[in-house]
């Protein structure tokens, strides 16, 4: 069980706004920056809140760096590693259309393009990452009882003890190998479920360069 709290940080001149997350699983401080602009700071669970935000502090020169990238990319779409465009085509009769040669995703109401963009990501999702992670699954013959979606913050993909593997839609925005390597994180789970160096092994056996992924990975959030 974690305990939560809120507080701000002055950044520019500017208050941010910032989550504090006690949790008995972090072994360090950690600091999160999600592509919603949402600011986390996750400390173990014996760190007393003062010292969590005296780290958080210290960090202003990071923190601001990874908002101004985020600034940057705020509207720029993509889908498997390509950078997309997003086009209005009010005559069109069904929601969006994606016009994979050209890389353009027309959507009937501009208005809403962020909210058209993720209802098009889910529904690419649907086929592709529930089937890729069954491929994978069969291949390196794991056996998950089941595969969902969902729209997450904070997480790319989550192991359960039933055996149940969600995923975060987002990931259809990333090239494939990093999809690859977050499916067979999770798959990984269903053998160790935990972090622990044998756990990091098994992921190693099916991808040697998993170092290099996951910090790639970590380099979007």
């Amino acid at each position: 069980m974690s305990k939560k709290h809120t507080g701000k940080i002055l950044i520019d001149s500017e208050y941010i706004p910032f989550t504090l997350r006690k949790s008995k699983r972090a072994k360090r401080i950690i600091i999160k920056i999600d592509i919603s602009g949402n600011l986390e700071l996750v400390i173990p669970f014996y760190s007393s809140i003062k010292a969590g935000t005296i780290f958080l502090e210290k960090q202003t020169d990071w923190i601001k760096k990874h908002f101004t990238k985020l600034d940057r990319s705020k509207n720029k779409y993509s889908f498997l590693g390509r950078e997309i465009q997003i086009c209005e085509n009010k005559e069109m009769k069904k929601d969006f259309f994606f016009e994979d040669e050209k890389n353009i995703l027309q959507i009937k109401d501009s208005d809403a393009t962020a909210d058209a963009y993720y209802k098009w990501l889910r529904k690419e999702a649907e086929t592709y990452l529930i089937e890729r992670t069954y491929k994978i699954a069969c291949k390196i013959n794991f056996h998950p009882n089941r595969i969902s979606l969902r729209n997450q913050k904070n997480r790319w993909g989550s192991c359960t003890s039933q055996k149940n593997i969600s995923l975060n839609i987002k990931l259809m925005q990333f090239e494939p190998e990093l999809i690859d390597y977050v499916i067979i994180h999770e798959l990984c789970h269903l053998k160790e479920m935990n972090h622990s160096q044998k756990f990091w092994q098994l992921v190693q056996s099916f991808l040697p360069n998993y170092k290099e992924l996951r910090k790639k990975l970590r380099g979007n959030i």
